[in-house]
């Protein structure tokens, strides 16, 4: 694309050669894909600043092996970051499941406590007791986690 805004298209041959023909003076910027993308996360490469002058050849030369190795490097690194987040997020997700749970406990623990007769009173405050404990624990253990969202 030239600063002016025009673009043009080019398909290497065989050699992974390529030649635009007739372009005018100017700056251009390359950008380099691959036909068809393998994925649909696969990061087009850029060569910027490309001055093209009159009758002159302008080389952008690229070397796909070393492009390909870092993107490569650099995907595996994120997947594995990715990875990582996602079992932090699976870490929480549990300890807020299990806090529900025990708050769900503590309320029919409550409605007992209600029906119980006189001498079952303090066991049914100590049963309310503990899992309004145990809710609380694993909810602040589910607030600590980190709060990245990772899609699942």
């Amino acid at each position: 694309m030239s600063d002016q805004g025009q673009k043009q298209e080019a398909k290497t041959d065989d050699q992974g050669r390529y030649n635009i023909r007739s372009l005018r003076p100017g700056v251009y910027d390359i950008t380099i894909t691959a036909f068809p993308p393998p994925n649909d996360k696969q990061p087009a490469y850029q060569i910027s600043k490309l001055k093209v002058q009159n009758n002159e050849d302008a080389k952008a030369d690229a070397n796909f092996k070393q492009i390909l190795a870092k993107q490569g490097a650099a995907t595996q690194e994120a997947a594995k970051k990715q990875e990582e987040e996602k079992q932090k997020f699976q870490g929480m997700k549990e300890h807020f499941e299990k806090g529900i749970g025990f708050l769900n406990q503590a309320g029919q623990a409550k409605a007992d406590l209600a029906k119980a007769t006189a001498d079952q009173r303090d066991a049914k405050k100590q049963e309310v007791k503990g899992f309004a404990d145990q809710a609380v624990t694993e909810l602040e253990a589910a607030k600590s986690a980190p709060a990245k969202r990772i899609p699942i």
